[in-house]
C-alpha cells in the first residue's frame, strides 16, 4: 500500500523524504517558560523625599530666620546662645539627607529609609524652632515620614515575597 505524504498529500517513495519536508525549516519547539509575576517597587518614596527636600529650601530661610530673631533678642539680654546656627543645621540636614535618600533607594533602601526617618526628625526639631508657623516644614515632615513608611512597607513585601520562593 502507497504512504502519502501528510504535508501535501503526495505519494511518497519507500526510504525517501517528500520535498515539501525538506524545503521547510525545522520547527524547534520553545519551552514554556514559568511567569512569575515581577516584584517592582514603586517611584513614590523617591518623589516624596525630593519634594521633600525642596520644601525644605524655604523651610530653611524660615528657620534661619526665625532663630536669628530669637538670638537677637537674647544678645540684646546679654545672652550668646547661636540659635541662628542651630536653625541652619535643622534645615541643611533634611536638605541634603533627603536628596541624598531619594538617590539611594533602589541600591540601599534601608539607608534611604534611615535618612528620611532623620530628615523627618530635623524638619520637626526646625518646626519647633519657627515657632510651629513653618508650613514648609510641616509640609516635608508628613512627606519625608510618609516617603519612608512606604519604603519600609515596601522592602517588607519584597523579603516576604523572597521568602515565598
Amino acid at each position: 500500500m502507497a504512504k502519502f505524504c501528510s504535508n501535501c498529500g503526495k505519494e511518497l517513495i519507500e526510504g525517501v523524504e517528500c520535498s515539501c519536508i525538506s524545503n521547510t525549516p525545522p520547527v524547534t519547539p520553545i519551552p514554556a517558560q514559568p511567569t512569575q509575576p515581577t516584584q517592582t517597587t514603586s517611584n513614590t518614596p523617591f518623589i516624596l523625599g525630593i519634594i521633600g527636600a525642596i520644601l525644605m529650601l524655604p523651610g530653611l530661610l524660615c528657620a534661619v530666620t526665625c532663630s536669628g530673631l530669637a538670638d537677637y533678642g537674647a544678645t540684646t539680654q546679654g545672652h550668646s546662645v547661636g540659635y541662628t546656627f542651630f536653625g541652619f543645621i535643622f534645615g541643611v540636614i533634611p536638605i541634603v539627607a533627603g536628596i541624598i535618600g531619594a538617590i539611594k533607594i533602589k541600591t540601599k533602601p534601608q539607608l534611604s529609609f534611615i535618612l528620611f526617618l532623620v530628615s523627618g526628625i530635623c524638619a520637626l526639631i526646625g518646626w519647633v524652632f519657627t515657632v510651629f508657623t513653618s508650613l514648609f516644614h510641616l509640609a516635608a515632615l508628613i512627606l519625608f515620614i510618609i516617603a519612608a513608611i512606604l519604603l519600609k512597607v515596601q522592602n517588607t513585601k519584597k523579603k516576604l515575597g523572597k521568602e515565598k520562593c
